[in-house]
């Protein structure tokens, strides 16, 4: 034991394994050394118990259902001495020892048999959440003092994240009153998973994309009587142990929708690439809304009730965060950021471009929804203006300027094409606005 300990000082981080199987502790001892961790694996509860109490691990691997000294009474002995961060181990068909073992304040769960990469994944996740809530936010003891009067209801859009939602609502749970799931047709048992985790589920027949699972997600809690709303990505990536800074400037009545930003206080570790991508589009958003924001793609996000009562996305897809925005700037919304922490440690489950291209397609689709005038009025202006230029030359020069006669003409017809049609959409607009608030108030 006192070699493997001064092996342990060697690396940056200890994992202590629990299980009574010698061949899984083998092979998870081969996957975190391998990986630059050190590892100690003990066959008994009585042995990690002794272990835990003499030196503390980063985190521990135990396998819930060992016969000797369960699984059970190991975690809770080992909880009396350590808060470090559990990631239970259980057999394939063993959901429901998973549900309990989160249920008790565990950390993850993982199923038998698992890979080296979702092993290591699963720990990198466990070991950065547990940094950032003892070295950096100082958490602790944020349950005790996060009070509120206000009921808080937290919304999960969830598309194939088996995986993360039973950790994310069950941390969720703890700071809010109620956590609705909006399973977004997902192949796997994400439903299943997140409401025996505690959720309430909704779900979607088919996948229809994040914007419609946040108009699911809030027609929901309005019809629950939600008077403050907070939305969570299901991927992990959020930490619900931050929901009280982000709620707080809507309990204090000083905004209506505050933005969990990545890049405030710069805590986060974004990849590169992203940063201008996040870039970008905070640039082309603020410039197409009216609202400036440091991170308009980020997820984790706080509603006020004034907020939740218009909220209504045209966006299906992940544009759905610039589209805020827009209606912050259209019905006079307040908006506030705070700093969040933002968790990378899996790789995109999405292509990073594609992504990129629809969320600026959806941008440029809410530009010409919001502000028909600007988007398509301007450039017709422009054309008629450039039309009239040619038209001058012409009569001043028109025995030569047969080409600038044809290009006049055409600029000028496209031109106010274009201005009639802003003019027109703007008109058609306002309408269809006239028409969906007479709806909404009768159909209340």
């Amino acid at each position: 034991m006192d070699q493997l300990r001064k092996l342990m000082s060697m690396y940056g981080h200890n994992i202590l394994i629990v299980d009574d199987d010698q061949d899984t502790c083998v092979l998870l001892e081969a996957i975190f050394q391998s990986s630059g961790f050190a590892a100690t694996a003990v066959f008994s509860g009585e042995e990690a118990v002794a272990y835990v109490e003499s030196s503390k691990p980063d985190a521990v691997v135990l396998d819930i259902m060992m016969p000797s000294m369960d699984g059970w009474e190991t975690y809770r002995r080992i909880r009396s001495y350590s808060d470090s961060p559990v990631l239970f181990l259980t057999a394939a068909a063993s959901g429901e020892y998973a549900m309990r073992a989160l249920s008790q304040d565990g950390s993850d769960f993982m199923r038998k048999p698992f890979s080296a990469q979702e092993l290591i994944a699963r720990i990198d996740i466990l070991l950065k959440s547990s940094k950032e809530k003892h070295a950096k936010l100082n958490l602790a003891s944020s349950e005790d003092t996060f009070k509120h009067n206000i009921p808080i209801t937290v919304l999960i859009p969830a598309y194939n994240e088996t995986r993360f939602i039973g950790s994310t609502v069950l941390k969720a749970c703890t700071y809010a009153d109620t956590v609705i799931v909006i399973d977004d047709g997902s192949k796997d048992n994400t439903a299943e998973v997140a409401e025996a985790a505690g959720a309430i589920l909704v779900r979607h027949p088919h996948n229809m994309g994040k914007g419609a699972a946040l108009n699911t997600g809030f027609c929901k809690a309005r019809e629950l009587g939600a008077q403050i709303v907070v939305t969570l990505d299901a991927d992990g990536q959020h930490m619900p142990e931050e929901l009280p800074r982000v709620v707080e400037p809507v309990l204090a009545g000083d905004a209506d929708i505050v933005i969990g930003s990545r890049y405030i206080s710069r805590q986060s570790d974004v990849p590169r690439h992203r940063i201008w991508g996040h870039w970008f589009f905070n640039q082309l958003t603020h410039l197409s809304s009216g609202v400036s924001a440091t991170d308009s793609q980020s997820g984790y996000r706080a509603y006020s009730a004034a907020a939740l009562e218009v909220l209504s996305f045209c966006s299906d897809g992940f544009s759905v965060e610039s589209e805020m925005q827009f209606i912050a700037h259209e019905k006079g919304l307040r908006l506030k950021e705070v700093p969040v922490t933002i968790l990378y440690t899996d790789k995109p489950k999405r292509s990073v471009l594609k992504q990129g291209l629809a969320v600026l397609s959806g941008v440029l689709k809410l530009t010409g929804q919001y502000h028909p005038l600007v988007y398509y009025g301007m450039p017709g202006l422009i054309l008629i203006f450039l039309g009239l230029i040619m038209g001058l030359e012409v009569l001043a020069i028109f025995h030569s300027s047969t080409n600038s006669a044809l290009f006049s003409l055409l600029f000028t017809v496209i031109g106010t094409m274009l201005y009639s049609m802003g003019i027109m959409l703007h008109a058609i607009r306002g309408l269809l606005i006239d028409e969906l608030r007479t709806k909404n108030k009768n159909g209340r």
